[in-house]
């Protein structure tokens, strides 16, 4: 009897513990032209992976205004999406309203609805001034990146093709033109908050954590170790050291991962299967990146597949891009930056003389492959050596290590340049 009133105890006390543990929120917000029966979704931002997990919804109540008091279990960044009960959401080069919560904050939002996810945060760690510059560099930047979108948008719908592009164009080259003081100022806002917060800053470290999947490892290992004990052992913290023991055992030198795969001709390829040769892991897809340097890929497969390269190419959907091919007209040329003709460069991607590995597929296994080696975007590279271990990782810069070092080792002249 003693026994189980000691336990009965002890569990209401871990229970009582459990309780104090979790942290009080507030979220209040004024947006211009929100109307009643709106909804916004707020969902959980989950490391690693980049993944949302359902938080809880706000109905809105009264027009322009909401308010929402929460708990959590440990410091917490977020999304906020806006679903307008009638129409939708305003075109944005954004999926959302992204902001970090820790304990006792009262996050205060404000802005207008059709740019909603560049409202101003207040509270909370956005007290900080620097970091208040520095987001609001960053918003105005992306207002003026989202008017591209609409406008491109309402060419669309009108059928208007050739301005369709030009704006999908400034979309997609923004940035290279016409807006670098204003870039460069946020790049010295963001300069500016990083030197102030030297042992580290809740808003530092997730965002560190957003990149560590393709940044060199010693950045990574050395931005961690300047940070505060008190960071290194929080909730994001110790995200991070995982994440940081996997990239680390990613380096240039160490040995390949196991991994299998089924090609879209069906065939289970494996690790194994390419020792012995040189092996170029080829992440690609719609992105301006992969269509630019996609022919730089195919070049060097032409030189040398018969020497001892081989290529593995993962995609999400080759019946998506196909679809997007196939809506082109064969009588027109669509230009984007650093490529002449969509078209055509769509054409070649469908037509990759090396074996393909669609993740979006039935096949479970394929979809790991990301994950395995830490894939944070595309197009991104992983070359590995004939004697399975890793020589370059990461994106463009991967590919033309690689070219390097085959131009170096199977060939006795170069005739392969970076552009």
């Amino acid at each position: 009897m003693t026994r189980s009133l000691f336990l009965s105890a002890s569990l209401v006390l871990s229970l009582e513990a459990l309780a104090v543990v979790q942290q009080d929120f507030t979220l209040t917000g004024k947006i211009s032209g929100v109307q009643k029966g709106d909804t916004l979704r707020f969902e959980r931002i989950l490391y690693p992976g980049f993944v949302n997990e359902a938080a809880f919804d706000i109905i809105v109540e009264k027009p322009d205004l909401f308010s929402y008091s929460g708990k959590q279990d440990h410091d917490q960044e977020y999304i906020m999406t806006y679903l307008p009960k009638e129409g939708s959401a305003p075109d944005c080069d954004r999926l959302g309203r992204d902001f970090i919560v820790t304990d006792g904050d009262n996050i205060d939002f404000s802005g207008k609805v059709n740019d909603i996810y560049y409202c101003t945060l207040r509270g909370g760690i956005y007290r900080d001034s620097l970091l208040s510059r520095m987001l609001q560099l960053e918003d105005s930047v992306g207002i003026v990146r989202s008017s591209y979108l609409t406008k491109m948008n309402e060419a669309t719908a009108r059928k208007d093709t050739v301005s369709a592009m030009q704006y999908l164009n400034l979309f997609n080259n923004f940035g290279r033109a016409g807006s670098e003081s204003v870039i460069d100022r946020y790049h010295e806002a963001r300069k500016a908050y990083a030197e102030g917060r030297p042992e580290g800053s809740i808003y530092l470290l997730v965002n560190a954590l957003q990149k560590i999947s393709y940044t060199p490892v010693e950045e990574a290992r050395s931005l961690y170790d300047s940070w505060s004990q008190d960071f290194k052992d929080s909730y994001y913290g110790q995200i991070y050291a995982k994440e940081l023991s996997v990239i680390e055992r990613l380096a240039e030198g160490q040995p390949v991962p196991g991994f299998s795969v089924t090609t879209t001709d069906s065939i289970r390829i494996a690790e194994n299967d390419y020792r012995g040769k040189h092996l170029l892991i080829y992440h690609w897809g719609m992105c301006p990146g992969s269509l630019q340097i996609d022919s730089m890929v195919r070049d060097l497969y032409d030189r040398y597949s018969d020497k001892g390269l081989e290529i593995l190419g993962m995609t999400e959907s080759l019946a998506q891009i196909r679809e997007v091919h196939d809506g082109l007209s064969e009588k027109e040329k669509y230009q984007l930056p650093g490529v002449d003709d969509l078209r055509a460069v769509l054409g070649g991607m469908l037509e990759h003389p090396w074996k393909e590995v669609e993740i979006g597929s039935d096949h479970k296994e394929n979809a790991l492959l990301k994950d395995t080696f830490k894939i944070g975007g595309l197009p991104f590279f992983v070359f590995i050596g004939p004697d399975g271990t890793i020589r370059s990782r990461g994106f463009s810069e991967a590919f033309f290590k690689a070219r390097d070092i085959l131009d170096k080792e199977l060939s006795s002249t170069t005739e392969l340049r970076k552009p």
